[in-house]
């Protein structure tokens, strides 16, 4: 059972069951059997690593990047921003492009999208049936504000009743699953789950640009979190500064202090008072 089916997966389902489209019964194997992909990263800012045919083996990531570089897909947003990535961190972004940019610098191409979680009207409303769920006075089972990727209880019930399961993108602490990043940090990786207990997937080296930058936005979360928690504003006026997405740091500094005012119930006091 899978976590995560990314639009890169779909895309290659899609061309491939086009040039083998005889029968319905070859288009419903090669749904099932066609691709293996790995991807890791960040959260939110993975990259793809791999991907191969099941049945012969065979290495297709060449085939997607040459597609990627040509610009005739679009299955990861923006045909020439996505190129461009390529070329400059040597992997495909496989998050979405609208989530990579939030990490990098600012480009008039990335449309804006509309907020992930609603206005504020929507959001008040989505915390009043919350508190109803809790309180018991509406069955949770029978809600389903939207789908998503996200599939937690196949984690949950693999740690509980001890089946196996992969699941393809799980946020967790480093522990050598990303050499090329700290120990410690949030990474995003495939997991396997026997016996109640993640286990590594093999995976191929980062690239070193993707690396680089994955180190820097690691970096930036670090400060941002130990910022937020221990009141040193200093910390996260420093991640201001180290955020390629953000271009000048000194114009940055009022939507700090408005962010921080509006999340003052929620932080300690000398982090939430201006100064």
């Amino acid at each position: 059972m899978r976590a995560h089916v990314s639009d890169f997966a779909i895309w290659l389902r899609r061309r491939s069951a086009r040039c083998h489209a005889s029968t319905t019964k070859s288009r419903n194997l090669l749904m099932a059997v066609l691709e293996d992909v790995l991807s890791a990263g960040l959260n939110l800012f993975s990259w793809l690593l791999a991907v191969r045919d099941r049945t012969s083996g065979a290495d297709l990531l060449p085939a997607v990047e040459a597609q990627v570089r040509a610009g005739t897909t679009s299955a990861f947003g923006g045909p020439t921003v996505v190129a461009g990535w390529l070329e400059r961190f040597g992997a495909v972004p496989l998050a979405g492009w609208t989530h990579h940019a939030e990490y990098l610098e600012p480009d008039p191409r990335i449309p804006v999208d509309d907020p992930y979680h609603g206005d504020s009207a929507e959001r008040a409303a989505r915390l009043a049936e919350l508190g109803e769920l809790a309180n018991g006075s509406r069955d949770w089972p029978t809600h389903r504000p939207a789908s998503a990727w996200e599939r937690p209880l196949d984690l949950i019930f693999a740690c509980a009743d001890g089946t196996s399961v992969r699941v393809d993108k799980v946020n967790h602490l480093n522990a050598g699953h990303l050499p090329e990043l700290p120990d410690g940090v949030v990474v995003e990786t495939p997991l396997c789950i026997e016996g109640g207990v993640g286990r590594a997937v093999q995976l191929p080296s980062l690239p070193p640009r993707v690396a680089d930058i994955c180190r820097r936005v690691s970096r930036i979360n670090e400060l941002v979190a130990a910022g937020a928690a221990t009141g040193n504003r200093g910390l996260l006026r420093e991640a201001l500064r180290c955020d390629p997405a953000i271009p000048d740091a000194d114009a940055a500094e009022p939507v700090l202090d408005l962010l921080l005012e509006r999340n003052a119930p929620f932080l300690p006091a000398s982090v939430s008072a201006r100064g």
